[in-house]
């Protein structure tokens, strides 16, 4: 048995540009080897490839696998985050791609509500559920769009909640430099919120996750340490993962490049999504 700390991101994007003309193809190799470099340099053990369901998640699962290099010692977990008829991000997983990309209304966005996703997931042994970002100042909010009561419901009912998220930290960076805290209150608060999710979220019982929400490479390396010994296979380290609360765990951050380019990824998401222009995975 291996001892130390089992480090997972429970919420990381891929965000291949596997639909650029002529060049996605080389974009996206090239940048999956990068991606497998930093899961090594950070000791990641478990990496949910929860990629948005509008962004062909079982294509960006298998593309990042069929990259895995014979030496890597992480280990990917299939995963979508489902986008729901009200808007709200949930991320759906599974220990095994086929039990959950063989769910057609899962790679789908907007069809199904919040309810029928938690629904889904309790109706397929195989399939789980968390709560992400709740108090996020995006759109995605399940605490805004649904309210608190559903909210702690489907925690409950899930079993897990994402508790940290650092998707919103070099904007908290920006709004403590410039000295927006006041000014801009609410928003401030559910950007710390979001980082750290309030105690009131925390329903007994449910597993508390944490994870990058990665977007780019240098994104990579937040993550939940779980201190427990492991033997280092799949579906021990899974089932450790899905069990245990853990620790947070935060890298050095890069703040002059993410914000822009930040910035652009959240324009381009909300264009895909008002616009429909995005095409979805066929279920296995």
């Amino acid at each position: 048995m291996a001892a130390g700390c089992l480090r997972v991101d429970y919420h990381f994007h891929p965000n291949f540009p596997l639909g650029v003309p002529l060049l996605g193809h080389f974009l996206s190799r090239r940048k999956a080897r990068r991606i497998w470099r930093a899961f090594s340099r950070h000791g990641l053990h478990l990496i949910f490839v929860s990629e948005h369901v509008y962004k062909r998640p079982r294509r960006a699962y298998e593309f990042l696998q069929a990259q895995r290099p014979g030496e890597a010692g992480t280990h990917l977990v299939p995963a979508v985050e489902y986008l729901t008829s009200e808007g709200v991000d949930i991320i759906v997983f599974a220990e095994k791609p086929e039990r959950i990309y063989r769910h057609r209304d899962l790679l789908i966005p907007w069809k199904l509500s919040a309810a029928a996703v938690v629904q889904t997931v309790l109706d397929d042994a195989h399939l789980q559920g968390i709560v992400v970002h709740p108090c996020t100042p995006g759109t995605t909010s399940i605490l805004r769009k649904c309210g608190k009561e559903f909210t702690l419901r489907a925690i409950g009912d899930l079993g897990f909640l994402e508790i940290h998220n650092c998707s919103n930290a070099v904007l908290q960076e920006v709004f403590t430099v410039l000295k927006l805290e006041k000014l801009l209150h609410t928003k401030y608060q559910q950007i710390v919120e979001t980082k750290h999710a309030p105690s009131y979220l925390r329903v007994d019982g449910a597993v508390c996750t944490g994870g990058s929400d990665a977007h780019f490479v240098w994104e990579i390396g937040d993550c939940m340490e779980i201190s427990v010994e492991h033997s280092g296979d799949f579906s021990s380290l899974f089932a450790l993962a899905v069990s245990r609360s853990g620790s947070f765990r935060e890298r050095e951050r890069r703040y002059k490049r993410a914000l822009p380019l930040s910035g652009l990824t959240v324009l381009y998401e909300w264009l895909l999504k008002k616009t429909h222009l995005y095409t979805v995975d066929e279920p296995l």
